[in-house]
């Protein structure tokens, strides 16, 4: 795909290249033109030519002028569009090959928030270099909160909820390049990097209630308009009396709804800005589902450019068209009209967008990693077992995939392995696909089965010298809000800890660390848990793995495939020698 991408972009490049040239060609051409129309007027004049012969060559220059600019606008338009589009292809490359710290742009969640979720730290979803920067690809507003809402998995979900979303994103990914397309026209004139997005609310608005405490001036405004602009017409060419009256009658009429009408057009000014874009957007939607009528969303869509107005953002302009013949009041009748037969049908339309935006990135993600695949999800099952799991975030050939083989509900999997080995990137592998698995994503691995659950982490916990939180304080909480979620809970909870209480002395560990390990065996929950007390691994009925090192020629090298059974080898001490420590 990074290839495919590239050379795109290199074509796009050179097309900008082409354009640019063409436009600097037309600038002189536009500049000849207006120099040609300045002499020729001056030498024309001094030759005292008659009008008939003079004005001809005059209107020549004119003509080609005009001509000139609007050839260069249009040449402009179609440049800005390929530089926007070669910005987006430039985007992709670095999504596709993981390149999230360029992709970072800000978050949309605070700190404390981020440090109080189940897993939010633990599984490096808002890391600069982690899960939301490479896979967001939301363009709205909404569509960004509503992906939020389920990649943090704020809500309980059954399978078959998941599975719905999984089939919709599923239908999205079969029509192949929809997701590039999509993503393409809703990030047009977007500050990506300022995380700015557009929102839809201005197309939701349901009523329009400018007339609701002026129902005499609804009924009385079109025949005063048009009575106050004959006067003050009548006046102005055939000297008639009452024009002035006029003037001042719609000046205060003016004066009193200014604000309003003005807050009434600025609320719809998203929408109007936005219009085009929106109206494109519809149409790839239906192009898939092919529920709703093309020609409907067209027509919708232009009767609102004919209504709205944007001349309030000409104050002068604006005033003369209110105390002629009050502009503002005709132009909210229309908007209303088309606001009230359109509402049901639009609103219809905006909610599909912004669910087809909230799973926008999943259903591009599918299409970016071809050899991603759908999980399983079914609630009657009382394990979960994957092959092939690999980390969405390491790069393919740098990414070694290890099976989760039938992990069953009330199990414990502990996992020893000397440092570096591995144990905790495959911790947050599982976690990260079961997350996507859960989102109604894909997933980085192969047949992988497994009910629906909630997930919480204790694997990144921080001390604060400002809250006076040590380590151990700090997994200690988090570990109660673990047994608090287990008491409350009816779902079962995916549990990943990793190397449990290492703030603490080495007997308590061990004693804390067996009674918790002990008490979460038999309960409705899937534990992984990673140790370097081995003797944890002497507790009855765990599911036993180990990551290892090999030591050859005082070089060490790891292959990160899980095995079973407990860690025989250590290296502690060897890293330390070959770092220089004294031990």
């Amino acid at each position: 795909m990074t290839q495919i991408l590239q050379a795109r972009a290199n074509r796009i490049q050179k097309i900008i290249g082409r354009k640019e040239n063409k436009l600097a060609k037309l600038s002189v051409v536009r500049l000849s033109f207006f120099s040609s129309i300045f002499l020729s007027s001056i030498l024309l004049y001094l030759s005292q030519l008659s009008y008939l012969i003079s004005a001809p060559i005059v209107i020549l220059f004119v003509i080609g002028f005009g001509f000139t600019i609007r050839i260069y606008n249009l040449n402009e338009t179609s440049l800005i569009q390929f530089k926007d589009c070669y910005t987006f292809l430039k985007r992709e490359i670095l999504r596709s090959t993981n390149s999230t710290k360029q992709l970072f742009r800000s978050f949309p969640i605070t700190e404390k928030e981020r440090n109080s979720h189940a897993f939010c730290e633990d599984l490096n979803i808002f890391d600069k270099d982690g899960i939301f920067p490479l896979i967001d690809t939301t363009c709205t507003e909404e569509g960004e909160y509503k992906f939020l809402q389920n990649l943090l998995r704020r809500k309980e979900e059954s399978s078959l909820e998941i599975n719905n979303r999984q089939e919709f994103t599923k239908l999205f990914t079969n029509r192949k390049y929809f997701s590039y397309q999509f993503l393409r026209i809703g990030s047009e004139n977007w500050e990506f990097f300022l995380g700015k997005k557009w929102t839809t609310t201005a197309w939701k608005i349901k009523e329009i209630r400018f007339f609701e405490k002026r129902n005499i001036l609804r009924r009385v405004f079109p025949v005063l308009s048009a009575l106050s602009f004959i006067v003050i017409m009548g006046s102005w060419i055939f000297s008639l009396p009452f024009g002035a009256s006029f003037l001042i009658l719609n000046l205060i009429l003016f004066l009193s709804y200014r604000a309003e009408s003005i807050r009434l057009f600025k609320s719809f000014e998203s929408a109007k800005a936005r219009s085009k874009q929106t109206e494109k957007l519809l149409h790839k939607i239906n192009s898939v589902l092919k529920i709703w009528n093309k020609k409907e969303i067209q027509e919708s869509f232009r009767s609102f450019k004919l209504s709205y107005s944007e001349l309030w953002n000409s104050p002068v302009p604006h005033l003369f068209a209110n105390i002629l013949y009050l502009h503002d009041l005709w132009q909210i009748r229309k908007v209303e009209q088309w606001n009230n037969e359109t509402y049901i049908t639009r609103n219809e339309w905006i909610q599909k967008l912004e669910e087809v935006d909230s799973q926008l990135p999943f259903i591009h993600l599918s299409f970016m990693n071809t050899a991603w695949n759908f999980p399983i999800l079914d609630d009657n099952l009382s394990y979960m077992e994957a092959e092939e799991l690999s980390h969405p975030l390491l790069q393919s050939q740098n990414s070694i995939s290890n099976p989760l083989q039938n992990f069953s509900k009330g199990e414990v999997l502990l996992i020893t392995g000397s440092n570096m080995a591995g144990k905790t990137t495959f911790m947050r592998t599982v976690g990260i696909n079961i997350l996507f698995a859960l989102c109604g994503g894909p997933i980085l691995g192969k047949n992988f089965k497994l009910p629906s659950m909630k997930i919480t982490c204790s694997l990144r916990n921080q001390d604060s010298l400002t809250e006076g939180i040590s380590l151990f304080y700090a997994e200690a909480k988090r570990l109660g809000d673990i047994f608090k979620i287990l008491k409350s809970n009816t779902q079962p909870i995916l549990i990943l800890l990793d190397e449990i209480l290492k703030g603490t002395n080495t007997k308590e560990r061990y004693l804390a660390s067996e009674a918790i390990l002990k008490n979460l065996q038999g309960k409705n929950t899937f534990t992984l848990c990673t140790t370097h007390d081995l003797e944890l691994a002497k507790i009855p009925n765990l599911q036993l793995r180990h990551f290892t090192e090999t030591i050859s020629n005082n070089e060490m090298s790891f292959d990160f495939k899980i095995r079973d059974g407990v860690v025989s080898t250590t290296n502690a001490l060897f890293i330390l020698k070959r770092e220089g420590v004294i031990v």
